[in-house]
């Protein structure tokens, strides 16, 4: 017998878009800044799928981050040039995502393989690109 959802729940389910995905994060070995790293990632949804290199980096303090992405389409070609660059594999990394967007805020819900659930829930502000 399938469990019935309550009105809340439903209307949040439907509105999270689903987004399954792997990640290759990867941790520079020349650097002592454990806080600077780069994530390959793969999504794959309405069979598509795309290719993004994030670059991620402290801006100081810890609850802000400079990031900027780059969207690739050779995956093993940019994991070569990354190891060129002294960044080494750290963490293979499977999830689901399911992620909406209320007003300013983009909110994430990932289920992590191994890991967990985790819950992310950005303020976007003039400076994104994203709201450009």
């Amino acid at each position: 017998m399938r469990s019935r959802k309550s009105g809340f729940e439903a209307r949040i389910t439907s509105y999270l878009r689903k987004v399954m995905g792997l990640e290759r994060y990867f941790d520079d070995i020349y650097s002592s800044c454990v806080a600077r790293y780069l994530k390959r990632e793969f999504k794959f949804w309405e069979k598509v799928r795309r290719g993004l290199l994030e670059y991620y980096r402290d801006k100081g303090d810890h609850l802000s981050k400079l990031e900027h992405e780059l969207e690739i389409s050779d995956g093993e070609g940019m994991d070569c040039v990354t190891k060129l660059f002294g960044y080494k594999v750290i963490a293979d990394t499977a999830k689901t995502r399911r992620k909406c967007r209320t007003g300013k805020y983009k909110i994430c819900v990932d289920s992590v393989k191994e890991r967990g659930i985790f819950l992310k829930i950005e303020e976007m502000t003039a400076e994104d690109p994203a709201q450009a």
